[in-house]
């Protein structure tokens, strides 16, 4: 079983970048890493489309971090 802070698997959107991202995640030996396929909507489109997840609890942050305060305010 899992504790509660360890997660059991990554997404990283499969975009360009996502795609490097995660060949240099697993090139890294970090083996949770999974593509999630978007469906040609924009960035802000696919947030919102997680925002219950988030809003339940089922997405970990930072403690601290540079851009934190801004994103929970918005």
């Amino acid at each position: 079983m899992q504790s509660s802070n360890q997660a059991d698997v990554v997404l990283i959107e499969d975009t360009v970048s996502g795609s490097s991202l995660s060949r240099k995640l697993r090139a890294d030996y970090f083996s949770k890493v999974q593509e999630a396929p978007i469906k040609g909507e924009d960035k802000v489109m696919r947030l919102r489309a997680q925002t219950a997840k988030i809003q339940g609890g089922f997405a970990l942050f930072p403690e601290r971090a540079p851009w934190l305060d801004s994103y929970l305010l918005s």
